[in-house]
């Protein structure tokens, strides 16, 4: 992308690997910020991450929304200081893939799944999916999330 070209909410970095697509949610970064999951300890990253999204180079990665099917307490593993970054930017929307994990601390705010998912897993892992207790490791977590947040 061309430095002095305008950035777009919903514009990736060139180098964003097209494979996420299907799992990646655009969230407004004010939803995120109960479930920050570490302490910011670069303020000269974020600073850096700032600047390259005012100046046009989008998000090279997506924040990583980690979740647990068993508790439905949520957390940000990865992309604390993008999401700072995002924020410091006024960027209103940051692409987030969720990820499947199985302990989360319940210091940690709960996101209850929409009636959306099952048909999600079954639409990865087949017919008898939800049946079978399947939930794929990476998941797009538009289906979590509530509706007021994510860009549909």
């Amino acid at each position: 992308m061309d430095r002095g070209a305008q950035w777009h909410p919903r514009m990736l970095h060139p180098e964003y690997d097209k494979a996420w697509a299907q799992h990646t949610a655009w969230v407004k970064p004010y939803a995120l910020l109960p479930h920050q999951g570490n302490e910011l300890r670069d303020m000269d990253t974020v600073r850096d991450i700032t600047a390259d999204l005012k100046e046009g180079r989008g998000i090279r990665e997506p924040l990583w929304l980690e979740w647990s099917p068993d508790s439905y307490r949520a957390k940000l593993g990865e992309g604390n200081h993008r999401l700072h970054a995002a924020i410091a930017a006024g960027i209103s929307h940051v692409p987030v893939v969720g990820y499947k994990t199985h302990s989360i601390s319940s210091n940690f705010p709960r996101l209850f799944p929409k009636d959306s998912l099952n048909d999600y897993v079954r639409s990865i892992g087949g017919e008898h999916a939800v049946e079978h207790g399947y939930f794929p490791q990476y998941f797009n977590p538009k289906h979590i999330l509530p509706s007021r947040t994510v860009i549909e």
